[in-house]
């Protein structure tokens, strides 16, 4: 009986240090992408502190949408089931594109939207190219 609470304790404890250590990298990768972003978009200082909250919260939004995509496509659902809630998916992707339109161009230039755009696309295909470069290490670790 010793042992299973023994082991049940440390499964505890492990399984709360992997949820820490995932929320630590996932407020790392926030903290990357914002520096990633403001060194290429040029911004005043008090243009960061209006845009970047506001930014976040469409960020966040947007993660949620593709991660119900994931989701969506995951589910045995029947086919009138799942266009049903890719339509619906569409349809808060676009009111969330109103929503960052009206937001950016609050904050934003014209010019300085554009090099937010680009900077988002290249800090997402930096990240996509990191991913890769790691499934094929391990994979060659695993192949030896």
């Amino acid at each position: 009986m010793k042992n299973l609470s023994l082991i049940l304790l440390l499964l505890v404890i492990f399984t709360g240090e992997l949820a820490a250590q995932e929320r630590h990298g996932h407020e790392r990768m926030r903290e990357m992408r914002k520096n990633f972003i403001l060194e290429r978009v040029s911004l005043s200082d008090e243009q960061i502190a209006d845009f970047w909250e506001e930014y976040e919260s469409i960020w966040h939004k947007r993660k949620q949408i593709r991660k119900q995509h994931r989701l969506n496509q995951s589910q045995e659902l029947s086919v009138t089931e799942l266009r049903q809630r890719e339509i619906d998916l569409r349809k808060q992707e676009l009111e969330l594109k109103e929503e960052e339109l009206s937001t950016f161009t609050k904050h934003l230039s014209d010019e300085q939207i554009r090099e937010l755009e680009k900077a988002e696309m290249e800090f997402r295909d930096m990240v996509m190219e990191y991913k890769r470069k790691k499934r094929q290490e391990k994979s060659s670790e695993s192949d030896e």
